[in-house]
């Protein structure tokens, strides 16, 4: 199953990654495919699922397969991971998730 990989919801600008190099390193260890936003968001049903985008952005995308993909994510974020199962979202979070 596939899963956009973000830092918050309104995580669009395919640009920002770059800012954070843990985050970077991380997906290239899984392996990560870059998708519109649009034709992502698309692909589930949805139109933005909140997230502010211009039509050229791409998100991160992996192929969820095992638990070590998310074991990485977690320890480049101090352990706290978030998933969305209902919307294929990943968030590797700076901060608490509310349940």
């Amino acid at each position: 199953m596939k899963f956009a990989v973000v830092t918050t919801l309104h995580y669009g600008d395919h640009k920002m990654y770059n800012d954070d190099v843990r985050l970077v390193d991380a997906l290239d260890k899984i392996g990560v495919e870059w998708i519109e936003a649009q034709k992502f968001w698309g692909s589930l049903g949805l139109d933005t699922y909140n997230i502010d985008y211009k039509p050229e952005d791409k998100i991160a995308v992996i192929e969820l397969k095992d638990i070590s993909q998310l074991a990485l994510l977690a320890e480049v974020e101090n352990d706290k991971i978030y998933i969305d199962y209902e919307k294929h979202v990943i968030i590797p979070a700076y901060y608490e998730v509310d349940d």
